[in-house]
C-alpha cells in the first residue's frame, strides 16, 4: 500500500499525464523501486535539488542522480534520454526524461547508505 502511494506522491505533479500515461506496475527489490510506465512518458523528478551524477551505472544504464534540497539522493535510472547535466540546479516538476522499455529505476539514498521508498514518502 505504501508503494501505490509512494507512486502517486512522485506523479501527481504532473496530472495531466496521470493514469494516461502511467501503468501502476510496482515492483520493489533489493535496490529500490521499478516502475513500468507507458510509452513516452515524461519522468517528472521527485523534488527540485542538484545533479550530483549524469552517466551510466552498472546493471541499471543511464542515470541521474539527484540530490534533493533535504539531503536524499535520488536515482533515476534505465533512462533512454535525458538532458540534465552535472551540476545542473534542477527546480520542482523538471523532467528528468523518458525510460528506456518503459522501465524506470529509483533508488534512494542518504549519507551513501540507500534508504527505504516508505522513508522517503514520509518525508516528501
Amino acid at each position: 500500500m505504501l508503494e501505490i502511494l509512494f507512486l502517486f506522491k512522485i506523479f501527481l505533479k504532473t496530472k495531466k499525464y496521470l493514469m494516461k500515461n502511467l501503468n501502476i506496475n510496482l515492483f520493489l527489490n533489493n535496490k529500490g523501486v521499478k516502475l513500468t510506465l507507458n510509452d513516452n512518458y515524461a519522468i517528472p523528478i521527485i523534488k527540485g535539488g542538484i545533479v550530483i551524477f549524469s552517466g551510466e551505472k552498472e546493471g541499471l544504464g543511464k542515470t541521474i542522480i539527484i540530490q534533493q534540497s533535504d539531503g536524499i539522493d535520488v536515482w533515476y535510472s534505465n533512462l533512454a534520454n535525458t538532458t540534465m547535466k552535472l551540476y545542473d540546479y534542477v527546480e520542482d516538476n523538471a523532467v528528468v526524461g523518458e525510460a528506456k522499455n518503459n522501465e524506470l529505476y529509483l533508488i534512494f539514498q542518504k549519507d551513501g547508505v540507500e534508504i527505504d521508498s516508505s522513508e522517503v514518502l514520509k518525508q516528501n
